[in-house]
This record gives C-alpha cells, sequence and structure tokens, in this order.
C-alpha cells in the first residue's frame, strides 16, 4: 500500500536533506520561487517605497531575490536553513558591497539584535513550516524588525495540493514535491500574523509575474499568490 507523507512526517533532517539537494543540484534552480520572480517581488516593493534601510529576506533560498533587492538602496542580509543553498546565496553575493552577511540557521532565532531591520522579506516559506515553527519564525521576526517596519510574505494561494504530489517506486511513498505542508488562504494568514503582534495592511491574492517587467506600467489586479505586506 503506497504510503501518503502528510506534514507530521516531515522531520527536521528531511527537510534539509531534500533542500540540501536542491541547493546543490544546478538543474534544479528553476525550482526556487524567487529565481522565477524575484524581479517582480524587487519592483512590487519599490512601489510602495519600502526598499530603504537594513533588510532581511528570511530563508533567502540561493540568493535570487536579494540580487535583484541590492539594486536598491538597502543593506541586505540573509539566513537560511539550508546549508547549501547558503553557500549558492554567498557566491552569487559576494561581489557586492552592499551584501553585509548571510547566515546558516538551525532553528527560528536569529544572530540579530532587536529592532534590527526595516524591512523583511519571507518569501515562500510559510507553507514548509509545522505550525509551531510558523508561530516561532513569525515571533523572529517580530522582535528583528523595528518599529513601523514592513515585513512582505508571499505563499501559493489556495494550492491544489493533490496536483503537486510524486511517487517514488522505490519507498513507495507519495508526498509533495516541494514539501508542502499545507494550503494557505487570507484567513489562516491573517490568524498567523495577527497572533503574533503584526498589524495586516495588505493580504490578497496576486500575480507577480505583472511586476517582472517595468514595474509603473504594469495593472495590479490579478489572482494568482498571496502576498501580505505587514506593518508592526
Amino acid at each position: 500500500m503506497v504510503k501518503k507523507v502528510i506534514a507530521s512526517d516531515w522531520a527536521l533532517e528531511d527537510v534539509h536533506r531534500l533542500w540540501n539537494w536542491y541547493g546543490a543540484t544546478p538543474d534544479s534552480e528553476h525550482q526556487y520561487f524567487t529565481r522565477s520572480f524575484g524581479l517582480g517581488i524587487a519592483n512590487f516593493l519599490h512601489m510602495g517605497n519600502f526598499l530603504t534601510g537594513r533588510l532581511l529576506d528570511y530563508s533567502s533560498g540561493c540568493g535570487h531575490l536579494l540580487e535583484h533587492l541590492l539594486a536598491f538602496d538597502i543593506e541586505g542580509y540573509a539566513v537560511e536553513f539550508s546549508e547549501k543553498s547558503l553557500l549558492a546565496t554567498n557566491r552569487r553575493l559576494k561581489k557586492s558591497q552592499k551584501f553585509k552577511a548571510g547566515h546558516l540557521l538551525t532553528e527560528s532565532k536569529t544572530p540579530f539584535s532587536d529592532n534590527f531591520f526595516s524591512v523583511v522579506t519571507l518569501i515562500e516559506v510559510l507553507e514548509h513550516l509545522t505550525q509551531q515553527e510558523v508561530q516561532a519564525v513569525l515571533k523572529e521576526i517580530f522582535r528583528v524588525l523595528a518599529p513601523n517596519g514592513n515585513l512582505l510574505i508571499t505563499t501559493p494561494y489556495k494550492e491544489n495540493m493533490s496536483k503537486n504530489q510524486i511517487y517514488c517506486p522505490f519507498c513507495d511513498t507519495e508526498f509533495h514535491r516541494m514539501q508542502h505542508m499545507r494550503s494557505i488562504d487570507e484567513r489562516w494568514m491573517i490568524d498567523q500574523a495577527e497572533g503574533v503582534g503584526f498589524k495586516v495592511v495588505f493580504c490578497k491574492g496576486i500575480n507577480l509575474g505583472r511586476f517582472q517587467q517595468q514595474y509603473n506600467l504594469l495593472p495590479l489586479a490579478d489572482l494568482s499568490v498571496l502576498v501580505k505586506h505587514f506593518q508592526s
């Protein structure tokens, strides 16, 4: 009988093995959301005049988003749980004087002081975390984000989880190919954010691909991806 992996089956070491494989496999880089939509995210933030001061990309993947963000007036920092992905980030950004540090995490806690950042990005992360980890990460971001600072979160919007299942014939197991734990909608996201003290100022499904080109020429309305922009 095929075993169907559920959220509680993903142990931390399993998650690390999967993302170390993605981070170390060049042909799998297209799986990173920020590789495809990093420019759109940067343009979206620029439109809102959020790109100033110190910025933290929490769970930065291979650094594709920061590569775009560093074109603006910020100091960029990265934290990542996958050693291979962090190595890729450091290689990608090593020539940028605006990239200040990349840190490997073993838990949600970061090495930064309270109120250190004016902007934090959390891109395509929460769908990979257990409920306990979701709250721990959001609490940590709340700690390091300065008063009136901004947090941008994206996740897949109302994902049909069954469409992204894959089967391993060697272990007779079915699992989500990108290790997603849940399908996310506005209500869930608002509850998580408000639960740790954030004020939700924008929560809507949008298509970030519409921001990939010259940002000020593009229309805003198109439901696709859930984007949340918080202000503490």
